[in-house]
């Protein structure tokens, strides 16, 4: 439908193709497609934050994070003006799963469509190890509607002779070896799953209050998480005694994590409040939800090194609108002064191992496929690795029972 739509951004992608979009229409319902191709690992020219880290990220790490948070504005900027929700975003993203460039699309509401239908395949073999740098991530209201999607190993694990200029006895036009990255099918049925009407009335969620004290500015956070269960995204604020977060959009199903820094090194316990609105059809509705959270001190705590890991952990669960199944939750802040890979264990499954930094936080969901979900305890594990050796510590956490039949 109509002209193709291109990101024109020179200071993001001075050394990648900038994005380009297309909008379909199939069975009266449309969706827009972005293609995608950020800048490669390659560490020819990269100094300063594109140096390589260190931290299995390679080189021009940063770049690619900064053409991934341009990339997040992109569909934003496509579903306002299509006037569809419904975006995927494809492409060869050089980054693989648990990096920097999909943990951020991911918190900006795009599901990473490999890793939730076919875990555990990849789309490139690199030095004899394989991973996913090809991705497809969707918005919620199109991830509702794919059916399955599939890695198709039809070039990575080929010979490189087989390719059009590799050994010409062996080069034949079939698709083996037609690139170096493998495809990957996505199934979409556009008539099985319509949106839900919007529900008028004030806006509906889980809303959680915490704090922490951040390990390398040794001063007090107050946090908040909300899980969106109406049928509309949502706009949450987190506000404070100290302060007020930033308004961060939240789609069905969905989480949102707010902090606000104190500046205080010692916080007394105290409430917050999560200022939740939405618009259905014009009119603005508004829910007000009071959060408590725990005193902090920062005066003689240790910085920490070696050791088990430290956090601040939290469990709930909730069930998701659409698919009208629980999903258990798990919320992590890590106050560490080393990275961590936290997962959720629940008696239902577990989640992926998901990489936090030192002073940020994770929210993890395990979809249990249940329609009454009893009260239960679910399980962060956390591991660091420090000169070599690993440390890991447990965290139990409890969450409610939760009924679909009743909502």
């Amino acid at each position: 439908m109509g002209e193709s739509v291109g990101l024109v951004d020179e200071e993001n992608f001075d050394n990648a193709r900038e994005p380009i979009a297309q909008t379909f229409e199939a069975d009266g319902d449309t969706f827009t497609v972005i293609a995608n191709h950020l800048k490669s690992k390659g560490a020819g020219g990269a100094s300063g934050d594109n140096a390589d880290q260190g931290d299995g990220q390679g080189a021009y790490n940063a770049d690619r994070t900064r053409q991934a948070q341009a990339l997040a504005g992109f569909v934003e900027t496509l579903q306002a003006s299509t006037g569809d929700d419904d975006v995927l975003v494809l492409g060869d993203l050089n980054a693989y799963s648990q990096e920097d460039p999909i943990e951020l699309l991911r918190e900006a509401g795009l599901t990473d469509l490999g890793t939730q239908f076919d875990e555990g395949r990849y789309s490139y073999v690199f030095d004899d190890m394989s991973g996913s740098l090809d991705h497809a991530m969707a918005t919620a209201s199109l991830t509702a509607k794919v059916t399955d999607v599939a890695h198709w190993n039809i070039n990575s694990v080929e010979s490189f002779a087989y390719q059009y200029d590799g050994d010409p006895e062996l080069y034949a036009p079939h698709q083996f070896r037609s690139s170096d990255h493998d495809p990957i099918l996505v199934g979409i049925d556009l008539t099985e799953s319509a949106e839900p009407e919007p529900e008028v009335g004030n806006p509906t969620g889980i809303a959680n209050g915490n704090s922490w004290i951040h390990p390398q500015d040794q001063v007090a956070y107050i946090a908040g998480y909300f899980v969106n269960t109406d049928s509309v995204p949502v706009q949450v604020r987190l506000l404070t005694d100290h302060g007020q977060s930033e308004a961060q959009t939240v789609a069905p199903g969905a989480a949102g994590y707010l902090t606000v820094d104190t500046g205080l090194a010692e916080l007394p316990a105290g409430t917050a409040t999560l200022r939740v609105y939405k618009n259905v059809g014009g009119q603005g509705y508004q829910s007000l939800f009071p959060v408590t959270y725990p005193g902090r001190s920062a005066t003689g705590t240790p910085p920490p090194g070696t050791g088990n890991p430290t956090g601040v952990a939290n469990g709930n669960s909730w069930v998701h609108p659409q698919e009208q199944v629980a999903y258990i939750a798990g919320h992590f802040v890590n106050t560490d002064s080393v990275p961590v890979d936290v997962r959720l264990l629940t008696p239902h499954g577990q989640s992926q191992a998901q990489r936090v930094a030192p002073g940020q936080a994770v929210y993890l969901t395990v979809d249990t496929q249940l329609t009454e979900l009893s009260a239960g305890t679910a399980t962060f594990r956390v591991y660091k690795n420090v000169g070599g050796k690993g440390y890991q510590s447990l965290f139990r956490v409890a969450y409610p029972g939760q009924s679909a039949a009743g909502d």
